[in-house]
């Protein structure tokens, strides 16, 4: 019989082979003793996939009345929540958060209302910042006047020109501090007087309904105009409405071409556009 003979390399792969082999009937041979024991997962695989309710005696379980008795109490305080009259004008901070709005939404419309009057739309109350517009659309709002008389400034100072209004005064209005009052002065100053009672609108942090909240407010028109015959780039640069490119070339243009027959040559200018140019004819003239 002819011997086999194996090479070095084969000998090594046969030992490892018959090693894995070892290790694989050894761990067969221990599974039984160290694994886990299949009946019992079988049997617990089986108890949870029964519903825990069928071990339950659903006929002992009484009904709970005083939960039942909450919830129908609940929704009849919600419903009558949306059907009471909600008195805006007279309500205090305490009255609105037990409606259901925040804390601090319930102190700015108190703050809005002390300031500037009573409320009378819904769209006034949707002006306060973070307020709930979803639940404020469920309520019966009433807007009839509060107790207090909001109205006493305006009578102080029924008709109030703010080309003429110093400090004091514009304090006195309704939603006007100091700091707005300051800066409605600085504006009428840098602009050389309102002609227009729109351009209060333009200082940063008035009220959009400034008007409304203060109905004794008048602009009668008067400016100090500037004369574009005269006057040098540094007179057009420092008005709010002429920019630094606009004030250049209004006074290269009367350098190139004389002086200004009119305020509306200025139109002559290509980048004058008539949006700008209405904006500042009221500022500009040939004499004064």
């Amino acid at each position: 019989m002819k011997e086999i003979v194996l090479s070095r390399k084969e000998r090594k792969s046969l030992s490892i082979a018959l090693i894995i082999i070892s290790f694989i009937q050894l761990w067969y041979f221990l599974l039984p003793e160290k694994g886990i024991d299949q009946s019992r997962i079988n049997a617990i695989t089986f108890e949870d996939s029964i519903p825990k309710a069928k071990f339950q005696d659903t006929a002992l379980k009484k009904p709970d009345i005083a939960q039942s008795f909450n919830e129908i109490h609940s929704v009849k305080k919600s419903a009558d929540l949306y059907t009471e009259p909600v008195m805006v004008n007279q309500m205090d901070s305490i009255a609105w958060v037990s409606l259901g709005f925040k804390s601090f939404v319930a102190a700015n419309i108190i703050k809005y209302r002390s300031k500037a009057g009573d409320f009378r739309t819904k769209d006034q109350l949707k002006k306060i910042y973070y307020i709930d517009t979803f639940l404020l659309n469920q309520l019966n709002l009433d807007f009839s006047p509060g107790s207090s008389n909001h109205k006493s400034n305006v009578k102080r100072y029924e008709i109030l020109d703010i080309n003429t209004a110093d400090s004091i005064q514009l304090e006195a209005l309704k939603a006007i501090g100091p700091v707005l009052s300051q800066r409605i002065l600085r504006f009428r100053e840098s602009l050389g007087g309102f002609h227009d009672s729109l351009q209060l609108l333009e200082v940063y942090g008035i009220p959009p309904d400034i008007y409304g909240i203060n109905p004794g407010l008048r602009c009668k028109p008067k400016v100090n105009p500037i004369l574009i015959n005269t006057c040098n780039f540094n007179d057009l640069k420092r008005h709010p409405y002429i920019s630094y490119k606009i004030s250049r070339h209004i006074i290269n243009y009367r350098d190139m071409h004389g002086p200004y027959k009119s305020v509306e040559d200025i139109k002559l200018i290509k980048t004058i556009s008539d949006s700008v140019f209405h904006k500042i004819k009221p500022y500009l003239s040939l004499k004064g």
